[in-house]
C-alpha cells in the first residue's frame, strides 16, 4: 500500500477519535484526573491506548493523563508474564500502569466480570480517575445483543453497551467506550500500520470457551448481513430515548436515600418499559448487579395498583425490592 494511503487512513481512524472525544462534556477533555485505559495488551486495548496516548499528547497541557490499568485474573498459566509485557508496552509508550491481581472464586464468566468491575471502581476511587475507557468494538456490540437474544431480553435490552455511563454511586467516575463504533479488522489493520505489536489470548479461538466465543467464531461470520444487528441497535436506542423522554415526563421518580436504599415512587399510568428502565437505574445507583429477565419482569409487577403492601422480588444475596403503600422500596442486601 503505498505511504499516502496508509497515512489517510491513520489520519482517519485518528481523527473519528478525537471527534467522539471532542463531543464528551468538557470535564473528559480537560483537567489533571486521568482517564485510565483498562488494558490486557490485547489488539483491541492496545489500539484505544495508542489512540488516547497521541490525543493527550496532541495538547499535553490542557487534556488529562492517560493511565493503563491492567487486570491478572490468574486463570491462565501465561497471565503473569502478558502483565509483564502489558507494562513494557506501557512503559515504552510513557504511560503509567498499575497491575492489579485478582482471584475468581470460581470459574465463570460473570463472577469475573464483577471482580473486574469492582476493582474499576476500587482503582477510580484511589486515582480519583475521571474516566475508566473500555475497548469494545462494533463486533462487541453485535454479539452483546445476539447473546442477550438468545438469554431472553426485552427491548432495551437490543441497545447494546452504552457509550458511557456511570461507574460509581457518586457520579464522579464514568465508563466510556469510545470504540464502539470501529471494526475489529480496521483497529488491527491501523495497529499493523504503526506497528505496534499485541498479545493474543488463545482461548478467544476456541468456540468452546465461552457462548460469546461461539457467537464471534461461528454466528456472525455466517450472518448475510451484520448490518442488519446494527439497524436494530439503531431502532431500539430510538425506543429507548422514548421511554427515557416519558421517564422524564411523569416515569416512577427515583429518590436515592442512603448508600444501599433507593424509593421508587408508584406513578399510576407508567409504562412496563418506563418502570424497567428506572429499576435499572436504581440498581446502577446502587451498584447492584442487573436482574435476569424473569426477576425484572417480577419487579415490574410490584408496581401494579392491584399488587399488597409487603409483596416482594428478591435477587438473592444482592438486592431486595418491597412494594410500599406508595412506592417500591429497592435495597442492597448486607455485603
Amino acid at each position: 500500500m503505498p505511504h499516502g494511503s496508509s497515512k489517510s487512513i491513520d489520519d482517519e481512524l485518528e481523527a473519528r477519535f478525537a471527534r467522539r472525544l471532542g463531543r464528551l462534556p468538557e470535564a473528559f477533555r480537560r483537567g489533571t484526573r486521568p482517564l485510565v485505559v483498562a488494558f490486557s495488551h490485547g489488539a483491541d486495548s492496545t489500539a484505544l491506548l495508542t489512540l488516547l496516548h497521541r490525543w493527550q499528547r496532541s495538547e499535553p497541557t490542557s487534556r488529562p493523563p492517560v493511565e493503563a490499568l491492567t487486570i491478572d485474573h490468574g486463570l491462565r498459566p501465561a497471565s503473569a508474564d502478558e502483565a509483564r509485557r502489558a507494562a513494557q508496552f506501557c512503559e515504552a509508550l510513557g504511560v503509567p500502569i498499575t497491575i492489579l491481581s485478582v482471584q475468581p472464586r470460581r470459574a465463570s464468566e460473570t463472577h469475573a466480570r464483577e471482580l473486574r468491575y469492582d476493582a474499576f471502581r476500587e482503582h477510580a476511587a484511589r486515582r480519583n480517575a475521571r474516566a475508566i475507557l473500555l475497548a469494545h468494538h462494533a463486533g462487541d456490540q453485535r454479539e452483546t445483543v445476539l447473546h442477550r437474544i438468545l438469554r431472553g431480553t426485552g427491548p432495551l435490552g437490543l441497545c447494546g453497551m452504552p457509550d458511557r455511563r456511570r461507574l460509581d454511586v457518586g457520579g464522579r467516575c464514568a465508563l466510556l467506550r469510545p470504540l464502539l463504533r470501529e471494526e475489529p479488522a480496521a483497529l488491527r489493520t491501523w495497529l499493523r500500520q504503526q506497528g505496534a505489536t499485541w498479545i493474543e489470548d488463545p482461548t478467544n479461538a476456541d468456540p468452546r470457551h465461552t457462548i460469546r466465543n461461539r457467537l464471534r467464531l461461528e454466528v456472525v461470520p455466517g450472518l448475510a448481513n451484520t448490518k442488519r444487528v446494527d439497524a436494530l441497535i439503531t431502532e431500539a436506542r430510538a425506543f429507548r430515548r422514548a421511554v427515557h423522554r416519558e421517564l422524564g415526563a411523569s416515569g416512577p421518580h427515583l429518590d436515592i436515600l442512603d448508600a444501599s436504599t433507593v424509593r421508587l415512587g408508584a406513578t399510576p399510568g407508567s409504562s412496563p418499559w418506563a418502570i424497567e428502565q428506572a429499576i435499572l437505574l436504581a440498581l446502577e445507583a446502587l451498584e447492584l448487579r442487573r436482574p435476569t429477565r424473569p426477576l425484572l419482569r417480577r419487579t415490574v409487577r410490584l408496581f401494579e395498583p392491584t399488587t399488597t403492601t409487603g409483596k416482594r422480588a428478591q435477587s438473592t444475596g444482592h438486592w431486595t425490592a418491597i412494594r410500599e403503600r406508595h412506592a417500591v422500596v429497592l435495597r442492597a442486601d448486607a455485603r
